[in-house]
């Protein structure tokens, strides 16, 4: 269970596959039970209405939470967030079926976090310092030479 909510971790295919089903599951489960929620204080005609608007609009946060969450935990660069305009708009036609698609693609991709911009912790541990007896410069104090 641990896993599937690991949203920086890389995934093979068929893992990916079980990460999309899952939340895909996750998705529909809480958009039927707010849209359940919501029919049941709607009066009149109008529950049906607005039971689907409440399903979509869970879906539609569902799947924009999910897509930040893997653009945050695979410290993917500040253009990623440009896929919000495809995410988006593929809830609201589609629901979680087609929001969760592309968020379950950057967890698949192989070459995502290449292109990252590096966190504080890499650069420190990416700080080169010359380990020379003379210093950390490569000067030679007068004494050794």
């Amino acid at each position: 269970m641990k896993v599937l909510f690991d949203f920086g971790k890389q995934r093979t295919i068929g893992q990916a596959a079980l990460f999309y089903v899952c939340h895909l599951l996750i998705a529909v489960v809480s958009a039927g039970l707010a849209g359940t929620v919501a029919g049941a204080h709607a009066h009149g005609a109008s529950a049906h209405t607005v039971a689907s608007s409440a399903g979509q609009l869970v879906a539609l946060i569902y799947s924009g939470a999910v897509c930040v969450s893997v653009i945050m935990q695979r410290n993917l660069s500040y253009k990623y967030y440009a896929l919000l305009g495809l995410v988006l708009p593929a809830a609201m036609m589609f629901g979680a079926l087609g929001g969760l698609v592309i968020p379950t693609f950057l967890t698949a991709r192989p070459w995502a976090r290449e292109d990252a911009p590096l966190t504080g912790r890499e650069i420190a541990s990416r700080t080169f310092v010359a380990r020379t007896p003379g210093g950390p410069f490569g000067r030679k104090s007068p004494i050794t030479r």
